[in-house]
């Protein structure tokens, strides 16, 4: 009885161990079964009954299926971190995706909004530009026919004014007449000395200024601007302009000078009311001259001026240079005209100082 217990043990080791085997096979490991106990000749097959073998059969049976299932939970444990890991990886690389994109997109779109930007402010400018040329055009034919309509009628109006000259007032005109050729011949020397270039790009626009000379002094005041006239026509204006037609008040023009055609000489008064409601006045003499030169026109004149009433005693002196070029910058086409404007106040018990700002700009 004992033997054959023996015998039955051996065999379901064996048996158990050949599934073992048989299933690391299956999970692709090599192992390699020990050596089988041979079997004792001679001895005789081990006889069990049906109900034990159905029972080891059973056993064998849940071993193999509790294995299968073991392998078949760890495969899917296995496959399951895998399938998370390879989520993750795909996540990381469709958000980096997704970031790179996004942030090729926003510094594209930043620099067509910036290019828009700059396209839509110039166009802006473009227009402000295109209506203030507009508007300064119509503005200088408005000005050109108001000049033209004036001029007009000056002319078909009857003469200035002409009454009966003072004694005083020849002697005054006089003088002055007989310095307009002097002031004349220094055209040139005074405006380069006010940095009025004759050719070329002038030093000043516009400029004001006092000059200490000796215990006296005088207003300077430089000026350079190009005109939308053409040459001769500009010529006419400033002509016309040089006679102030529209100082009316008092006029006596004087008759005495050699050349009317091109020379002027006149008085008048400027009165003015005071904030206190007193009426002020000034009595002004002036003469001029106009010098037409080949592509050029210089206007010189001297003035007078003496205070009334309340301003009685004081005197203020003017000498000034205005030279008409036609415009050298095709830019600019026109009139270019240089100013040079010299007016001398005199204190009370002082004599007008004669030709100051010739002595003091050739100095």
């Amino acid at each position: 009885m004992i033997s054959e217990l023996d015998d039955f043990l051996a065999s379901c080791d064996l048996e158990v161990l050949s599934s073992l085997l048989q299933d690391d096979d299956h999970d692709g490991t090599n192992v390699t079964p020990p050596p089988s106990v041979p079997r004792k000749r001679g001895r005789k097959k081990s006889n069990i009954d049906p109900a034990t073998k159905h029972e080891l059969d059973r056993i064998k049976d849940r071993n193999r299926c509790s294995k299968y299932r073991a392998r078949q939970r760890n495969e899917r444990i296995g496959l399951q971190q895998e399938v998370q890991t390879l989520t993750a990886k795909l996540v990381a690389l469709q958000e980096a995706k997704k970031m790179s994109s996004e942030l090729s997109m926003s510094t594209w779109q930043m620099i067509a909004q910036r290019e828009l930007e700059a396209r839509q402010s110039s166009e802006e400018q473009q227009r402000r530009l295109c209506a203030a040329v507009k508007a300064r055009a119509a503005c200088i034919r408005d000005f050109q026919e108001m000049v033209q309509r004036v001029g007009a009628v000056h002319k078909d109006s009857q003469p200035l004014k002409r009454a009966r000259v003072e004694r005083s007032d020849v002697a005054v005109y006089e003088v002055f007449l007989q310095d307009l050729d002097a002031i004349y011949a220094k055209t040139d020397e005074v405006l380069r000395g006010c940095g009025l270039n004759l050719t070329g790009q002038d030093q000043v626009q516009s400029k004001r200024m006092w000059n200490k000379a000796d215990r006296a002094g005088f207003f300077l005041f430089m000026d350079n601007q190009t005109m939308p006239f053409d040459f001769k026509e500009a010529c006419q204006t400033l002509w016309y302009s040089a006679l102030l037609p529209h100082r009316q008040e008092d006029r006596k023009v004087f008759d005495g000078v050699d050349d009317p055609e091109n020379t002027a000489a006149f008085k008048f008064r400027v009165s003015n009311r005071l904030a206190t409601g007193q009426v002020v006045s000034v009595v002004q003499r002036v003469v001029t001259r106009r010098y037409l030169e080949e592509g050029r026109m210089v206007l010189v004149w001297q003035s007078l001026m003496e205070g009334e009433g309340m301003f009685i005693g004081m005197q203020a002196g003017e000498t000034g240079w205005d030279v008409l070029t036609p415009s050298m910058d095709a830019s600019k086409p026109g009139t270019v005209m240089r100013t040079c404007i010299s007016h001398t106040p005199v204190q009370f018990g002082m004599q007008l100082p004669k030709n100051l700002l010739l002595s003091s700009l050739m100095a």
